[in-house]
């Protein structure tokens, strides 16, 4: 695949299309992955690392993506385009391996998805990979297929004998595995209740009665005059470390905003835990690379986006 080096594009432009509908979607399209993948060999500090990669070299990648195919991508775009396609990988090799596939076997059915050849690279570094899922199979050991997402299921045929009783609809795992600790914290809402069941709350503490002015709308200006991790950071720590004390009083006053949130708005109690789940899993991602909060929510909506557009796919099938 030949650069065409007649497209040029200032950074400053490539970002203020990405922000356009026709710069979310077009991460849909299979030229956009495919030079994704070809060109982030040349990045091995990206594809190689289990950190999300230098932001230089993102940058780049944006403009080598634009060079070769004319589409406007953002960056966070196709940071979840390489991860999803790394975990698809993955997933597939175990569901091989649970299918008694031997090497070859199993390496001529990937074949078959239409990215392998642009994405071989990445399929040899795996190789410790399977070994250590195929010993788990022949010792008896659970494998379990859905520690990695199953995604990508649209750019694939695969056999009906291989791939029966497969479910190649999106899962991502990670939100299931948090469920249950999201449940612990807040029992889930019903709108017909008017009786909240909830933990106590910490404005409760000391027989404090609150009043409505204890629930005052959460602003960023309001949580910084209450608290100021940098000036409470003892001697000696890191920069702009809290301590503990200015971490559990911060947390607190978060705690006492989400118990508001749930006790003012019950109809919306599924789409508040939805939110909090998946903006704490994006926190909470060490693989990824978020220079600011702006980040944090692209990302977040470069996933939803591609889960929606894959059921919609899986649908009209």
């Amino acid at each position: 695949m030949t650069p065409n080096t007649e497209r040029s594009i200032t950074m400053q432009k490539n970002i203020e299309l990405g922000k356009t509908k026709s710069g979310r979607y077009s991460k849909k399209r299979v030229n956009v992955k495919k030079a994704l993948f070809k060109i982030v060999e040349n990045y091995p500090n990206i594809w190689k690392s289990k950190s999300s990669g230098p932001p230089d070299e993102w940058r780049q990648i944006v403009m080598e993506v634009f060079k070769q195919t004319g589409e406007i991508v953002r960056e966070s775009i196709l940071r979840v385009t390489l991860s999803e396609a790394k975990r698809y990988l993955k997933v597939k090799i175990v569901k091989c391996i649970k299918k008694k596939m031997d090497h070859n076997s199993m390496e001529s059915h990937l074949r078959q998805w239409i990215f392998f050849p642009y994405f071989r690279y990445y399929y040899n570094t795996l190789g410790k990979f399977e070994s250590e899922k195929r010993s788990q199979v022949s010792t008896g050991s659970s494998v379990d297929s859905q520690l990695v997402d199953d995604t990508f299921g649209d750019d694939m045929e695969m056999d009906d004998d291989c791939e029966e009783g497969d479910n190649d609809d999106i899962v991502f795992v990670e939100e299931v595995i948090h469920e249950q600790y999201l449940n612990d914290c807040v029992q889930e809402v019903k709108p017909q209740h008017t009786a909240i069941a909830l933990p106590p709350s910490p404005l409760l503490a000391n027989n404090r009665t609150p009043s409505m002015s204890h629930f005052a709308r959460f602003s960023e200006e309001s949580m910084a005059r209450e608290i100021s991790w940098e000036d409470q950071a003892p001697k000696g720590a890191k920069e702009n470390a809290p301590s503990y004390e200015a971490t559990e009083k911060f947390a607190s006053s978060i705690t006492s905003q989400i118990y508001r949130l749930f006790e003012e708005n019950a109809e919306k109690s599924k789409l508040i835990k939805d939110v909090l789940q998946k903006t704490i899993l994006a926190l909470d991602d060490t693989n990824a690379y978020h220079r600011n909060s702006c980040d944090v929510f692209e990302e977040l909506l470069a996933v939803e986006e591609h889960k929606l557009n894959s059921r919609s796919g899986n649908n009209r099938r």
